[in-house]
């Protein structure tokens, strides 16, 4: 306990020492939860319509979440003059200082005039990065201010209308329902099990939602089988007897759908198509497509494969539970690890062919450990961190600021 004490004090003092030419001190708290890759789970990873790449990341014995952003111009790779690489200069909105309603981010959505859309267990929140004030920064919808049923929200989706589609669901309830909501109007729309949705109550707690290039909506269940589309008008049923999770369409606008426990599904528009296994798992823990468009399959263990003419073709290797693939324009992929199994969660950046040019976890992003033994700041102000476990850290040239984007050396 002393030695925690110690700790948090230290971080104060330093963003104080940062900060020191004001005319009032502001003070910082400085922690792994609040610097580069903020946790050991990266439960979400995006990119937004300019390039940026957006992760939500969780210390679970901490219980402390952050939402941070890798800048456009730090996505590509830079190798470090004696090997290595740079891990970015990462900016960082943190449950230390921030309102984040929830450790457990489920999804995060773009929309207009760059808001960020953030679903956890705690409710919708509503995220401006560029706002001047806390309060016009964040705003939660929860069941208590809003025609949601459950405080928790599970999926996001846009659609070209600017409607969010989301699912407001709990792992732990069969309540729950599907809405759709017009953040300009202020209006929400309910669908529900039973009613609007085309299954059977009195399982009402709807899963995952995917919203197609031609606006159609797609929609997995918790429990039942199948999956819902709307055209706009009316939700039609395709039947299955197998539970299913997130969707995908590929660009001949066939609906991918990857499961826990039965495998990888195709609906090409009339009938399923099943893979039971891929590489050997029943597993599929993500999918995306390579910037060729080739369907792209993540598994349990670790494998990514290509769907080349309906087969399953070993990518590589990105380690335990990869999510799903995300190619970038000039053709490089990126997958997050989840974290689990004893690995850390990490976001990994691969060459179109599948060569891993750089893995950033919390380790080497940022502060890496919890336990600050010894600190120092050079001649030219960067300040030096010495941890028990997680080696020798520089914070280089940051302003102090909460937010600020920070390099570090690890």
């Amino acid at each position: 306990m002393k030695r925690k004490a110690i700790i948090a004090v230290v971080a104060l003092v330093i963003s104080g020492g940062l900060s020191i030419f004001a005319q009032t001190p502001e003070f910082n708290i400085v922690k792994p939860s609040t610097t580069g890759v903020p946790g050991e789970e990266v439960r979400v990873m995006k990119f937004d319509p300019a390039g940026n790449l957006w992760i939500a990341g969780r210390f679970y014995f901490w219980e402390e979440v952050g939402l941070a952003m890798l800048s456009a111009d730090q996505i590509n790779h830079q190798p470090l003059p004696g090997g290595g690489f740079d891990t970015g200069a990462w900016r960082v909105w943190s449950s230390v200082h921030h309102r984040i309603p929830s450790v457990y981010i489920n999804d995060i959505e773009f929309g207009a005039n760059g808001v960020i859309w953030i679903a956890s267990d705690g409710g919708l929140t509503r995220f401006d990065p560029a706002a001047p004030t806390e309060e016009q920064m964040w705003f939660t919808y929860t069941a208590a201010n809003s025609p949601l049923i459950l405080n928790d929200v599970r999926s996001l989706a846009m659609d070209s209308h600017g409607n969010l589609w989301l699912t407001n669901v709990s792992v732990q309830l069969s309540s729950g329902a599907l809405f759709r909501f017009n953040p300009t109007s202020n209006v929400w729309t309910q669908y529900r099990v039973g009613q609007e949705l085309p299954w059977t109550p009195p399982w009402y707690n709807v899963n995952t939602v995917y919203v197609g290039a031609d606006d159609h909506v797609w929609l997995t269940h918790s429990v039942l089988g199948g999956m819902a589309e709307f055209n706009g008008t009316s939700w039609v049923l395709h039947e299955s007897p197998y539970q299913m999770d997130a969707m995908f369409a590929d660009l001949q606008a066939n609906i991918w759908v990857r499961t826990s426990q039965y495998g990888l599904f195709k609906w090409n528009g009339s009938s399923w198509q099943n893979w039971p296994t891929v590489g050997g798992t029943i597993t599929m823990t993500g999918l995306g497509k390579d910037r060729d468009g080739v369907v792209c399959v993540s598994t349990w263990y670790g494998g990514v494969y290509k769907m080349i003419n309906d087969n399953p073709v070993f990518f590589f290797d990105a380690d335990n539970i990869p999510r799903n693939v995300i190619a970038r324009p000039n053709g490089d992929i990126w997958i997050n690890n989840y974290g689990g199994n004893g690995t850390f969660g990490t976001v990994r950046h691969y060459t179109a062919s599948g060569q891993l040019l750089r893995r950033m976890n919390t380790f080497n992003s940022g502060l890496p450990d919890y336990f600050v033994d010894r600190i120092t700041h050079d001649s030219t102000g960067n300040m030096w961190f010495a941890t028990g476990e997680a080696g020798l850290s520089r914070m280089l040239g940051s302003n102090g600021a909460p937010n600020a984007a920070t390099h570090w050396r690890n």
